[in-house]
């Protein structure tokens, strides 16, 4: 005769309760592993707050550093560029003109004369003109920069500067509105 289905033991059941079953944790040890969690997850959180705190000030953006010409240049009072920085700019509302300029290189081109004018504080250059005619243009170029000039009424003018590393380093080119052209020459000192 078969047993009846509830005569039949169920082992799982009756070992489970006596505490056998080797794959079910005991209460002590569930117990070990939710604080073993706990303590991991506090963990993370307070190396999360850590890493966020010192990390936010290592990703700060740094201080700009000034450019290389203005920390290594001590200019002085009223000039306000040197090298690079002046590249483009009027010479005169940058402080380079006046005492800090000398011609260092001219020209004259037909009736117009042209000159480039240095400042060593500068480190800059920028070209001159005079006894031109409406339409003449004028050129400076120092290490590949150039700027450029048209007289458009009057009869002189200048260009914005370039950086120019010294006094030879720059010519000023004239291309009147006749189409006559010619570049400076270095003057000696």
């Amino acid at each position: 005769p078969t047993p009846h289905p509830s005569q039949t033991p169920h082992t799982s059941h009756t070992s489970r309760s006596a505490g056998h079953d080797a794959g079910a944790p005991s209460r002590g040890r569930r117990i070990g592993m939710v604080l073993a969690g706990a303590v991991g997850a506090l963990v993370v959180v307070a190396g999360a707050v850590f890493f966020l705190e010192s990390g936010g000030e290592a990703n700060a953006k740094p201080e700009p550093k000034p450019s290389p010409t203005k920390a290594a240049v001590k200019l002085p009072d009223g000039v306000k560029c040197s090298g690079g920085d002046c590249a483009g700019e009027d010479p005169e509302l940058m402080g380079c003109g006046g005492q800090y300029a000398e011609t260092s290189a001219d020209a004259m081109i037909g009736t117009t004369y042209v000159e480039v004018r240095y400042s060593d504080v500068c480190k800059a250059a920028w070209a001159r003109i005079g006894g031109a005619s409406p339409g003449t243009k004028v050129t400076v170029s120092s290490a590949g920069e150039s700027e450029s000039d048209e007289v458009t009424e009057g009869t002189g003018g200048y260009t914005m500067m370039v950086a120019a590393k010294d006094a030879k380093a720059a010519k000023a080119c004239v291309e009147t509105a006749t189409g006559t052209g010619g570049c400076t020459t270095t003057t000696e000192p």
